[in-house]
């Protein structure tokens, strides 16, 4: 005789000449000569697929089994109370009974949309997100989903959960936020045949999602292409001079002309311009002599102003002077002052009248 123990969790398998004949539950268990038993957990499915299964679905066992088939796009929840401790896919299984709040729940998931009837804490788990495709949306971006190679739908910002089935599924968040686009290094001709190069700098957002991103194959070489055109179309239409001197006018035609371009790409240009406009050596060697030129014709120019200004107050203090004694004597004894003010000392020679002396002196 052989006594064997079977705790709640397991189930002991009795074999008597190889011939299944019992099934022992949780308890002390003496065995007779000629049995034998497997202790197995109760806890895991007993496939269809195993030598097990074919011998305990016969009659005098299948009250202690619970049996579940499970199709493609489906799957079998294992719950314990509230909470999901197993899942299944395609197969026939069979459980033990159980003492415990043990409860199954067979699911379609054959959807293409996104799973809405379970809490996200228990998608979140790691028995179900295995059966998932997970995706995170953050803020200021949009989803776009695609089944199959076709577009399907837009979603917000969000978490997002899809079941894993026999649909191929493509996920593509885009960016609605403002940003930025740089097209540099831009050879070009102006009108009068002067070779430049220039840099654009700009903002854009996404205004239509799905013009976008499912009737054109990549938005933004087709964007920074139509900026392209737009400059190219502006610059070949000016001279340099106008093109130095509009610039600001020019990258308004500019965001213009781009959005034009854009509308059938699903963008928009919201501010741009021109960055810089670089000029070939030999044209700007030219462009700096010019300037120096106006800029000394310019000083010139108010250098014979400002000398025609002090020969008309000279010429106004003379005739005042003519007309007037007591100014002029005032006017030389300003005179005499400054030059009085330069001299370190005066010798007066003795025998001589001092008053006449000093006289002399300041009258030359």
């Amino acid at each position: 005789m052989k006594t064997i123990t079977v705790t709640k969790n397991q189930r002991a398998i009795v074999y008597k000449n190889g011939q299944l004949v019992d099934v022992l539950k949780s308890g002390t268990h003496h065995l007779f000569w000629g049995k034998t038993a497997q202790v197995i957990p109760a806890q895991p499915a007993i496939n269809a697929q195993t030598a097990l299964f074919a011998e305990l679905e016969n009659g005098a066992f299948s009250n202690l089994l619970t049996r579940h088939e499970v199709d493609s796009n489906q799957l079998l929840l294992r719950f314990l109370g509230k909470n999901i401790i197993e899942t299944y896919g395609v197969g026939t299984y069979l459980f033990w009974k159980s003492e415990m709040a043990i409860s199954y729940e067979l699911i379609e998931t054959a959807s293409t949309q996104n799973i809405t009837n379970f809490d996200r804490s228990a998608l979140e788990s790691t028995i179900m997100i295995e059966r998932l495709h997970r995706v995170v949306v953050p803020e200021g971006n949009q989803l776009v989903v695609f089944v199959n190679g076709a577009y399907q739908y837009t979603l917000a910002a969000d978490t997002y959960y899809f079941w894993k089935n026999a649909n191929v599924f493509t996920f593509k968040v885009v960016d609605l936020r403002t940003l930025n686009i740089e097209v540099q290094g831009q050879e070009l001709l102006t009108k009068d045949k002067t070779s430049i190069r220039v840099n654009f700098s700009g903002q854009y957002k996404m205004v239509n999602v799905h013009r976008a991103v499912v009737e054109n194959s990549n938005y933004y070489a087709q964007m920074y292409a139509a900026i392209q055109l737009a400059i190219r179309e502006i610059i070949g239409s000016q001279t340099l001079d106008q093109l130095l001197e509009t610039k600001t006018e020019l990258s308004n035609q500019l965001v213009e002309r781009a959005n034009a371009l854009l509308e059938n790409i699903g963008l928009e240009l919201i501010t741009g311009g021109l960055k810089d406009i670089i000029l070939p050596g030999d044209v700007k060697e030219i462009l700096n002599k010019v300037l120096v030129a106006e800029k000394q014709a310019q000083a010139n120019m108010i250098m014979r102003r400002e000398e025609t200004a002090t020969t008309r107050n000279l010429l106004n203090t003379a005739r005042l002077m003519e007309e007037n004694e007591m100014l002029y004597k005032l006017k030389e004894m300003e005179f005499v002052e400054r030059i009085a003010d330069k001299i370190d000392g005066i010798q007066v020679h003795a025998g001589a009248n001092v008053s006449d002396q000093l006289k002399t002196l300041f009258s030359k």
